[in-house]
């Protein structure tokens, strides 16, 4: 077990709303904002209107709401949409603009699924906003000369963070998320 992954995976977990700077909390609180409405908007493209027709379940037995017309998904897809919309969104800015969309959709799906309030939604976000940053700090330019996508591998991990931190999940929890995400 990584004692870095034990570090971050109990940061996340014992960290609350308080523990974060102002610029923290606001970077976090307009990344919500930021995405959820482009996610609004995308009745407007034909690419999201198509995968929203495709994707639907009216049957389906979790209901999440995702922004724009009120349908039921299953919460992978859910996340999928909003994050979609706010990449089509996004395309020309820089990793912090674009990992917000692939940190905040599955955060706030997470949200929906448990008794997490605003304020844990806002730390669960900049939480993961964070790691995916650090993360690509890590990684450097080396990762992406390979051909490997920052977003995709370092978002992927921030999105968990915050995923788990929304539905408040505990150190282990946390760490094992962190384990199968990294290893995707």
């Amino acid at each position: 077990m990584s004692d870095l992954t034990e570090t971050i995976a109990s940061v996340c977990a014992s960290s609350v709303i308080s523990d974060l700077s102002d610029a923290a909390t606001a970077h976090a609180t307009r990344s919500l904002d930021r995405v959820l409405s482009l996610g609004a908007a995308w009745q407007r493209d034909p690419l999201i209107a198509r995968m929203d027709r495709v994707l639907a379940d009216p049957t389906g037995f979790v209901v999440i709401e995702a922004t724009g017309p009120s349908r039921r998904y299953v919460p992978g897809t859910a996340a999928l949409l909003i994050a979609t919309a706010a990449a089509l969104g996004e395309t020309a800015l820089d990793f912090s603009a674009r990992v917000t969309g692939t940190v905040v959709a599955p955060a706030f799906v997470a949200a929906q699924l448990s008794e997490c309030t605003g304020a844990q939604l806002v730390l669960a976000v900049a939480l993961g906003c964070e790691l995916a940053e650090r993360t690509r700090e890590a990684l450097g330019d080396a990762h992406a000369e390979r051909g490997w996508d920052l977003v995709g591998t370092a978002g992927r991990i921030g999105a968990t963070c915050a995923s788990s931190v929304a539905l408040g999940n505990d150190a282990t929890q946390i760490h094992n998320a962190l384990g199968f995400a990294s290893t995707m």
